[in-house]
């Protein structure tokens, strides 16, 4: 299975494009060490041309900007970092202190707003696929669990005027347009919800002040320009992955839980310590050998005296982490 990316070197004024099959998945760890092992893994993708490398949003799955001339790193991919709103959090404060003096950025729109930073021709990287029935919310009363999109109506009156109801499907159904707000109405509850997981994506319609409001776990799952285009007469806001600004409105007619910022920062760092062990162990190399190493848990040799230096300096950088705030 592929996890195509796109990733850009910014240095001396201009910018080169790179383009690798599997690396999206494995960006949040490739990332972390710092701007000289993040530059290495960048040249050793493919360069392509500007013109025509660009993936659209539908098949890039992660990239990166690493900008040396502003020292910014624009990024989005990773495997939980990518839809886990807590756990990226956690995973970013972690980055910034090991990427000190730079400014780290999450991509939240994603390859759109890597193109957008270099320069490049957004729209060129908008896929032509349009939002579909199939694709729209759907009821599944067997399956309630798959009903992860909350969904709150503001319709005046105070608090009395605010209805709320969980949704099987993800924020593009919105780019069908205002019709979608029958399919809502008919769902609505004045009465609470309590929900057994965290929402992944919400949304709140408020009718008096026309304005739409959504957000989500998924990077890129919110289309902004699409939306605009679909609620014509509508403000849109995205709320990128501010899911407390969604909890706020609702107030207590929604109880769900809310994962531990503490235990997903530990979670965080056990998950870059096994990244380093993988690491030690790969041959460097391009997409095959990535992908090779990728599913390869064992306990296997280490290739070199040169990876197991570099592997003791990254776990010794994890033990301060996680010993430090």
């Amino acid at each position: 299975m592929a996890y195509p990316a796109n990733s850009v070197l910014v240095r001396d004024g201009t910018w080169q494009l790179y383009y690798d099959r599997q690396a999206a998945t494995s960006l949040g760890g490739d990332l972390f060490w710092g701007p000289s092992s993040a530059c290495a893994c960048i040249e050793e993708m493919r360069p392509v041309d500007p013109r025509d490398g660009w993936l659209d949003e539908v098949c890039c799955e992660g990239g990166v900007v690493l900008d040396f001339d502003a020292q910014v790193l624009l990024w989005f991919g990773g495997q939980d970092v990518l839809h886990e709103p807590v756990l990226r959090r956690a995973h970013l404060e972690l980055m910034r202190r090991v990427w000190d003096g730079w400014d780290v950025r999450w991509a939240y729109q994603g390859v759109e707003e890597l193109g957008r930073y270099v320069g490049s021709d957004a729209p060129r990287v908008l896929s032509e696929q349009l939002t579909s029935k199939e694709h729209g919310f759907h009821d599944d009363e067997e399956h309630p669990e798959w009903h992860t999109t909350l969904v709150s109506v503001e319709r005046g009156g105070g608090p009395s005027g605010l209805s709320v109801c969980s949704l099987y499907g993800q924020i593009g159904a919105l780019e069908a347009g205002s019709g979608t707000l029958d399919f809502i109405v008919d769902r609505l509850t004045r009465g609470g919800l309590r929900l057994a997981q965290p929402p992944e994506a919400g949304i709140h319609i408020d009718t008096v002040r026309h304005e739409l409001s959504v957000w989500a776990g998924w990077t890129q799952q919110v289309r902004q320009r699409r939306l605009e285009a679909a609620w014509p007469g509508w403000s849109v806001v995205n709320l990128r992955d501010d899911f407390e600004a969604h909890r706020s409105r609702v107030g207590t007619l929604v109880d769900w839980p809310v994962p531990d910022y503490d235990e997903e920062r530990r979670r965080s760092i056990g998950l870059l310590r096994r990244h380093a062990h993988r690491l030690a162990k790969a041959a460097p190399g391009g997409s095959a050998e990535r992908e090779s190493w990728a599913s390869n848990r064992s306990a296997a040799a280490f290739e070199s005296p040169n990876r197991l230096d570099e592997l003791q300096a990254r776990l010794t950088l994890l033990r301060r982490l996680e010993t430090s705030r």
